[in-house]
């Protein structure tokens, strides 16, 4: 269900774009007068204190904030650039700055992602936070919606620590990004080749069996956003993967899927290393991202030689504990 203050941010966007003076400036108008007086009013009924809370509008300067922090490591912020650049109607960003650096915070709604909604179907958003320090972490955590569970994906134990302040969190699970600058050496001979158009039947089988359906990867193969790798045996796709962008340059490989009486022959490791070489001649970093429980992938993420970048854990809100935020203006 989406909150009454994330939808007060949209509304006062919106005024101050339709109420901009012909000639430039700004002036005192009505729709934006009643937006803002809206967007304060729902603060003061949601905010855990008896303080005001002001939500404030993402303008193209604080978008342009937003996008210069992510990338200043992309590696380690990609999950938040992935959905702004994914879902932009479905999320909302929130810049902060402070002596000792800048945060960024991202809620992504829930019901927009696939894996979020069979995952963690009574939460309402998705938080995530890249922070240069705890202290700038808590200020972000003044503009998280208090009407609905939460799951917050952190990168960080400090991140974990200043968000257990506010909120009860329980741990669910976490995905590990390894990345690398192509295959190993054992791969590089007799590689299949991506594909971009029609998948084999046997293909979409293997996808569909790991949850991945064809009306979401198929716009993106129409659109020159991913490609497929099949390991064939006997006419047969045996081992599939796909890769896919996240945002820029940056590319997820996912996907491995491998029919059961074709694992432990090498056709899972041909796939990914053909995907990291594609990425590779395109002139384009890869990123391999798998779950903690998937030993099977682990080792073939090391096996492969590629590296451990990034370890995003999920915790689920149970309840909010009490606190007197007040978000600031960044």
């Amino acid at each position: 269900m989406q909150s009454d203050a994330f939808a007060s941010v949209k509304n006062l966007d919106n005024a101050r774009k339709l109420d901009k003076p012909a000639g430039g400036g700004s002036r005192p108008v009505p729709a934006v007068v009643a937006a803002l007086a809206r967007c304060v009013s729902i603060a003061l009924r949601t905010a855990p204190s008896q303080k005001p809370v002001v939500t404030h509008p993402i303008g193209s300067y604080h978008r342009h904030l937003v996008s210069t922090y992510l990338n200043r490591e992309p590696l380690k912020t990609i999950s938040l650039s992935k959905y702004l650049h994914g879902y932009p109607q479905d999320t909302q960003a929130f810049h902060v700055r402070g002596q000792r650096g800048e945060a960024v915070l991202v809620l992504l709604r829930v019901s927009a992602s696939a894996y979020d909604r069979e995952t963690y179907p009574t939460a309402g958003f998705v938080c995530f936070i890249a922070s240069d320090d705890p202290e700038l972490t808590t200020r972000l955590l003044a503009h998280v919606p208090r009407d609905c569970r939460l799951v917050f994906k952190l990168a960080g134990e400090a991140d974990r620590v200043a968000v257990a302040k506010v909120f009860d969190l329980r741990r669910t699970t976490s995905f590990l990004s390894f990345t690398g600058q192509g295959p190993a050496g054992s791969c590089e001979a007799d590689l299949p080749r991506p594909v971009t158009g029609d998948l084999s039947p046997e293909a979409w089988s293997l996808f569909e069996a790991r949850g991945y359906a064809r009306d979401w990867l198929m716009p993106l193969l129409a659109a020159d956003s991913a490609f497929v790798v099949e390991a064939r045996h006997e006419g047969a796709a045996v081992s599939v993967c796909f890769a896919f962008q996240n945002s820029g340059d940056l590319w997820e490989v996912g996907g491995l899927s491998t029919r059961p009486d074709a694992r432990r022959k090498g056709h899972a490791a041909r796939v990914v290393c053909a995907a990291f070489a594609e990425l590779e001649r395109r002139g384009l970093q890869g990123r391999y991202v798998v779950e903690e429980t998937n030993q099977p992938s682990l080792q073939l993420a090391r096996a492969l030689g590629l590296r451990h970048a990034l370890t995003l854990t999920h915790f689920l809100t149970l309840a909010p504990v009490e606190s007197g935020l007040v978000p600031e203006d960044a």
